[in-house]
């Protein structure tokens, strides 16, 4: 698939919020291309609304001794390995082939999301770990823009075949996003701080460096309780995510249960 229109349907504030994911620095169309301003970088115009912006080096997720590691060589590879329009299937979070009431549950897990961020209808967000898009695709129904980024492949091709009008998909890392600091009105990010402790302060710092001051984000812990067995991932309970959030600098914030599992079985700990 050629790229035939560039950036023309990007609006000019969205445009800039786009920065060099190396130095910051802003980003220009060039050739069919951006180019960073400053050290000269080119990134990949992959479709109209459809950004690759790859850091030079993968973003280290800076794990303890003990926790698991496979999830970090996965994602590396998945930096590594090149953009084809070939790798269209096997997107995370693709209903497809999913039941009714497995729709039904995403579209009313973001629909929850949106209440309690209450957006405006002015706003620009995006979900950071946004995979095939489903709860971006929810919010950009009561939003002015709204961004789906992931690494993955598979994900963002599905993505950006499923995207709303006022939406805008970008290949990226999410430990190093290639946008301003303090441009968005809200950032969501689901299923992600689940792989390590400094990872987890790593990317919270990055959803409020880009958040506008008096901006709204939205991220989810998983319980240690109701995922005890599971040893691919890392559980927090509340007091641990207190700190985390501490440790990364975010003062201001609720928690509340919300997710999988009935609320009944765990009224203190589910985040």
């Amino acid at each position: 698939m050629e790229n035939r229109n560039g950036l023309k349907s990007l609006s000019n504030n969205f445009s800039k919020l786009l920065a060099c994911p190396d130095d910051g620095s802003g980003l220009s169309i060039k050739g069919g291309h951006l180019e960073c301003i400053k050290c000269g970088r080119k990134y990949n115009i992959i479709a109209d609304k459809f950004l690759e912006i790859l850091p030079s080096e993968f973003p280290k997720w800076m794990l303890l001794e003990n926790e698991p590691k496979g999830a970090e060589e996965n994602y590396q590879k998945e930096y590594l390995t090149p953009f084809s329009w070939d790798r269209k299937t096997g997107g995370w979070g693709d209903l497809t082939n999913a039941s009714p009431g497995i729709r039904a549950f995403y579209n009313n897990e973001g629909q929850r999301v949106s209440d309690l961020l209450v957006p405006q209808p002015d706003a620009i967000g995006i979900d950071v770990s946004g995979a095939v898009g489903n709860h971006a695709i929810v919010l950009s129904n009561v939003v002015e823009t709204m961004i789906n980024c992931d690494l993955h492949v598979p994900s963002i091709i599905t993505a950006y075949q499923r995207m709303k009008k006022n939406m805008i998909c970008i290949r990226s890392p999410y430990l190093k996003l290639p946008l301003i600091s303090n441009g968005f009105d809200f950032v969501i990010c689901t299923d992600t701080l689940i792989r390590g402790w400094n990872h987890e302060v790593m990317l919270l710092k990055e959803i409020l460096r880009i958040l506008k001051i008096g901006g709204k984000a939205f991220v989810d812990f998983h319980n240690l309780k109701w995922f005890k067995r599971n040893y691919n991932i890392c559980e927090y309970k509340t007091g641990q995510v207190k700190r985390l959030l501490k440790e990364a600098n975010i003062t201001k914030y609720s928690i509340e249960p919300f997710g999988y599992v009935p609320i009944k079985l765990v009224q203190s700990e589910f985040v």
